[in-house]
């Protein structure tokens, strides 16, 4: 049984995350954590701002005790009508979010995009946002508000380890949708996949479906474009800020999936 961690500020009902974790529940049992953030001050939930941020640092969330307790109450509503086991962490004003510790004593963590502290900023992915993504110790799912039924899976590669580790990540926590048709696309620095027999037979072991698809040599644009037309999918990518590709890379390629939200994108990092 797997433990999802769903986060969401208490002011806004995670609409999508909720239906993916029901998809994922359809497939095999799983136990959900709802973690409901409510209160004054960025710093108090551990998600700090960027000095370009240091202005704000003291706002005041637009989230009151009231509309959070309309969430709790919704999603407990939701877990128990369709039959998954629960359990609540409601970060209140005196109490500290430390995603690093929730993520850390959880399978995989669950947000909605296009949702996450969109007072705040409704630009995604807001700081609030990548800083999530960041601290996290486990693998991360940003849902779009509408989940699609998922019948692809896409996987990307740089021909680096941290991707080699997200794609695995996925494979052991949901070798049900293994099953699916799955494409990867390949996007490292040469015409070659490096290490692809390899690769190849360790995916083929998993991926029976599987196609490799090596794109051109470019930008950040060439996946994205890629993507566009991609429906029923999701996403298998690896680290947030830390490995994954060159930081101008990561950031724009990421920041345009997340910006999208429209198909769930799998995270993980080591």
């Amino acid at each position: 049984m797997k433990k999802i961690a769903l986060v969401c500020d208490g002011g806004h009902f995670p609409y999508g995350a909720f239906g993916l974790v029901k998809r994922i529940h359809e497939n095999s049992p799983l136990f959900v954590t709802g973690i409901f953030l409510h209160g004054t001050q960025f710093d108090q939930y551990g998600i700090l701002p960027d000095p370009a941020y240091s202005h704000a640092h003291a706002s005041v969330l637009d989230v009151n005790a009231a509309a959070t307790e309309r969430t709790v109450a919704r999603f407990t509503a939701e877990c128990g009508g369709h039959h998954i086991p629960y359990s609540v962490h409601s970060h209140k004003e005196d109490m500290v979010f430390d995603p690093a510790i929730e993520s850390r004593f959880s399978d995989l963590m669950v947000f909605s995009a296009g949702s996450f502290y969109k007072n705040m900023d409704e630009t995604q992915p807001n700081i609030y946002t990548r800083n999530l993504l960041h601290a996290a110790e486990c693998p991360v799912i940003a849902a779009p508000e509408e989940v699609p039924d998922i019948k692809k899976i896409v996987l990307l590669y740089d021909g680096n380890g941290p991707s080699a580790f997200a794609i695995k990540q996925f494979m052991y926590l949901f070798p049900e949708w293994c099953a699916l048709e799955t494409k990867l696309l390949y996007f490292g620095n040469g015409e070659q996949i490096p290490l692809a027999e390899n690769l190849q037979e360790l995916l083929q072991l998993h991926f029976p479906k599987l196609s490799i698809v090596p794109l051109p040599k470019g930008s950040s644009k060439t996946v994205l474009h890629e993507l566009e037309h991609e429906t029923d999918t999701l996403i298998v990518c690896g680290s947030y800020g830390k490995h994954l590709v060159p930081a101008a890379f990561r950031k724009s390629f990421i920041a345009g999936l997340l910006q999208r939200h429209r198909l769930p994108v799998f995270i993980a990092h080591t």
